[in-house]
């Protein structure tokens, strides 16, 4: 089968997604449909290294030699596995081409008829915009990733972006559909940036074959396929801890009730400078961000502003950075003491939005309505 891969900025999907509810199951009791489904799943190869440094400049995406089939194997026998194992009877479908293309569907919808079967699910590669550290690079459906800024420091991951779409095979009307963009930690196998191509170690083989295993697990999921809810956790991504859930705005759980609704779409922290993207005119360096300190709830923060005081950007001060953040940064703390002590000059906050590098709240922009850069500052 062909490799069909569809663009989407999985990373806006995924801030969406927030906090997944459980999908509801598909009806299989009924006289048309029971428990029987045909499987299709597009090719995973090829697969990529990418490597991600502090500038564009250093950015590098290289193939992965990978045994022939291995990825796109990982993807069905685990789809295969999990069916049955929720009372599933799912048999591989032969098609030659992308379910996107008419003809090939009703060409595998036929095989399904012949064997009496209810659904069709098919899996197939997603290339999206960086989930993992919100780059400007793209994914280009499973692979390795290595995020590093100066030597000896980032960290290693397997990331895997599919889209599952299940199909009545009654009606030929695609019924549900899913996305997934997940990562997990891998080895600490060092691969060079500059080769043609990459042969990866066995270990991190493994490693990505879990990594397709989990994002199908919580594809199936979502499409109401298994009830398992273990499975919701194969989803977005946590560079750290193998397994479990990076909310893509950190501050989302924790900043102050009644200012969650003012929330928005979390900035690049590796991307983010002083001219975008917002003109941060004072108290603003190239290097370093943010460079006034400021004292809010007896801890020293940075604090950068638009030349008019009405955007504020609030940042860790560099002492803190290795400390454990979770311990040292709140990422609700700063915003509520800030926006208590603006109210009180008649200054509201229009929006906030998250500052992140690696799934880690760093700071925050607020946008204001009047100037409340002269309001903080003003004898400090």
């Amino acid at each position: 089968m062909k490799a069909i891969v569809r663009l989407i900025a999985v990373s806006s999907l995924l801030f969406l997604a927030g906090c997944q509810t459980t999908p509801e199951l598909i009806d299989t009791n009924t006289a048309t449909h029971g428990r029987s489904t045909g499987v299709v799943v597009g090719e995973m190869e090829p697969a990529h290294f990418v490597a991600i440094g502090l500038t564009i400049f250093q950015n590098h995406e290289i193939p992965l030699n990978l045994p022939k089939g291995q990825a796109t194997d990982a993807a069905e026998d685990e789809t295969e596995r999990l069916l049955r194992l929720h009372g599933w009877s799912a048999k591989k479908l032969i098609s030659t081409d992308s379910l996107e293309d008419e003809t090939e569907l009703q060409n595998v919808l036929q095989q399904a008829r012949q064997q009496a079967l209810s659904y069709v699910v098919w899996i197939r590669p997603l290339s999206t915009s960086d989930f993992v550290t919100h780059s400007s690079a793209n994914l280009e459906g499973v692979g390795l990733y290595d995020w590093t800024v100066v030597k000896n420091s980032g960290f290693r991951v397997s990331y895997a972006a599919l889209e599952l779409s299940l199909f009545d095979v009654q009606t030929g009307a695609e019924k549900e559909s899913a996305i997934v963009g997940y990562c997990m930690q891998r080895s600490n196998t060092v691969y060079a940036r500059n080769a043609e191509s990459i042969t990866p170690s066995t270990e991190d083989e493994g490693f990505l074959s879990k990594t397709i295993a989990n994002a199908v697990g919580n594809g199936l999921w979502k499409l109401g396929m298994i009830d398992d809810a273990s499975l919701a956790d194969f989803d977005r991504c946590d560079p750290k801890h193998s397994g479990t859930i990076w909310e893509e705005s950190p501050a989302a759980k924790k900043a102050p009730a009644d200012l969650t609704d003012k929330l928005g779409a979390a900035i690049n922290g590796i991307l983010m400078s002083c001219s975008s993207p917002y003109e941060l005119e004072q108290d603003c360096s190239i290097w370093s961000g943010a460079t006034r300190p400021l004292i809010i709830a007896g801890k020293q923060l940075m604090v950068a502003a638009s030349a008019d005081g009405g955007v504020i950007l609030v940042m860790l001060d560099a002492s803190m950075l290795d400390a454990s953040r979770e311990s040292v940064w709140d990422p609700g703390f700063a915003v509520r003491e800030i926006s208590e002590e603006l109210a009180k000059k008649g200054i509201g906050i229009r929006a906030i939005r998250p500052v992140t590098t690696v799934g880690q709240a760093l700071g925050y922009v607020i946008e204001l309505d009047g100037n409340g850069y002269g309001v903080l500052t003003a004898g400090r």
